[in-house]
């Protein structure tokens, strides 16, 4: 696994000639246990599986050939390092190359603009170490990347009005919740403590024309809009990280149907069973393509 850093730039550009000959799979896998009180109004977010669960997915990752990755965890996963990473991903990656982006962590929102058209009135966001990543800053990173290279993004997250990954204590017969929600009130506050922080996003959002998206992007996300991703009180890892990172060893532990690997369609419907067998209708994972109108759902999961 590689450092951050100008190496990077220096091991790709040594590498260029192999480069136009094989596609290859590049990484980044962020895992968000706890963020800054300072930004986010007192409040840290503390859990303990988000680290966990980026730890386990880089490991399992390996045997897939994704050679140049970068782990983020906590107090390194700040908003510029993450930004700077995807640039970087999209300046070094040619077409036929996958493209991984793992995240675990806080999910929140932040007031729309009237031109985002949400229904809601509210963007999406990971809640980073230092400040909540917007889903239209990830938009226009997706419209960086050039035609033919292949983007899948795996986000263990909440995005309902909760900002949080939601725990349940199983120390009781009947699991209940517990402790790590965060009222809607809280959501509104640190948005208001940081405006100017946030109108400076946008302005500059406002100020970069977005470009089409040549790029056809999947992703798999923890639960739906309205819902939470659950992680178990007394377990090591978020459900649904356990259940999707079990289908990574498919080749490898002759699940039925998946000797030579599994589809992107036939995970997320698996993954959807499995979840539901955990925490019943409380969290309900997807599958869902932005992008260029090329689906690669029926190729085999993380195959570069």
């Amino acid at each position: 696994m590689l450092k951050y850093g100008k190496a990077i730039l220096t091991e790709y550009m040594l590498n260029i000639k192999i480069r136009k000959i094989m596609n290859k799979g590049i990484a980044l896998i962020i895992g968000v246990g706890e963020v800054n009180t300072e930004h986010y109004d007192g409040w840290n977010g503390m859990l303990q599986q988000p680290e966990n669960d980026a730890k386990m997915i880089a490991d399992k990752i390996n045997k897939y050939g994704f050679t140049n990755s970068l782990l983020l965890l906590t107090q390194e996963a700040t908003r510029q390092n993450v930004i700077d990473w995807i640039q970087s991903m999209a300046l070094l990656s040619c077409p036929g190359d996958l493209v991984f982006i793992y995240y675990s962590g806080h999910g929140g929102q932040v007031p729309a603009r009237k031109s985002d058209m949400e229904e809601d009135n509210l963007n999406e966001t990971w809640c980073l170490y230092d400040g909540q990543l917007i889903d239209n800053e990830l938009y226009h990173l997706w419209a960086k990347f050039k035609a033919g290279v292949r983007i899948f993004v795996v986000s263990d997250s909440c995005h309902s009005g909760t900002i949080t990954k939601a725990i349940i204590d199983t120390s009781d017969t009947n699991p209940v919740m517990v402790a790590k929600n965060l009222p809607d009130v809280k959501i509104k506050s640190v948005y208001s403590k940081n405006i100017d922080f946030y109108t400076e996003i946008y302005n500059k959002l406002d100020a970069e024309p977005m470009k089409n998206i040549e790029v056809p992007i999947m992703s798999f996300g923890g639960c739906q809009d309205d819902q939470c991703s659950y992680a178990l009180s007394k377990e090591k890892y978020s459900v649904f990280t356990t259940h999707f990172s079990k289908l990574l060893n498919a080749p490898l532990n002759n699940i039925p149907g998946a000797s030579q690997g599994i589809t992107y369609d036939e995970a997320i419907k698996r993954i959807q069973l499995a979840v539901k067998e955990d925490v019943g209708l409380l969290q309900t994972p997807y599958l869902y393509q932005v992008g260029k109108d090329i689906s690669f759902s029926d190729e085999i999961l993380l195959k570069i």
